[in-house]
């Protein structure tokens, strides 16, 4: 796994101690099927444990997975300009892509974090159409 780190998300993570958690979660009250999404913080989420040190040079990274694979890109980022936050991307989404089993995997994923809704629209009209076989 390797991990990318925005410039300002570790300037971040640095001015609060230098740690950073990283977890995948399912949403809680929701429908079967749904993805777990990537949380991260700088303090320790209450109630979660199994993290696993990740070395990175710039700071002190605990991952947690869900069951499966890791992904190929972990990307830490900063969101926000009022109350800013680190996001954590799942090669390049905000959901646990490993978390969902091989059929519930888009074909063609669209990260509208790097991509302009007008590309994404273009990008959606260009897949193939889906077919759900019962």
């Amino acid at each position: 796994m390797r991990v990318e780190i925005g410039q300002e998300a570790a300037e971040f993570v640095a001015a609060r101690g230098g740690r950073l958690w990283v977890w995948a979660a399912h949403p809680r009250l929701c429908c079967a099927g749904t993805p777990a999404y990537m949380h991260a913080a700088t303090g320790a989420p209450p109630g979660r444990s199994g993290f696993t040190r990740i070395p990175v040079a710039q700071l002190e990274l605990w991952f947690r997975a869900p069951a499966g694979p890791r992904p190929d890109v972990l990307e830490i980022g900063l969101r926000g300009k009022r109350r800013p936050r680190v996001e954590a991307y799942w090669d390049g989404c905000l959901f646990a892509l490993g978390a969902l089993p091989e059929s519930a995997r888009p074909a063609r994923l669209i990260s509208l974090r790097q991509t302009s809704v007008a590309e994404a629209n273009r990008l959606r009209a260009q897949a193939p159409p889906r077919t759900v076989t019962a």
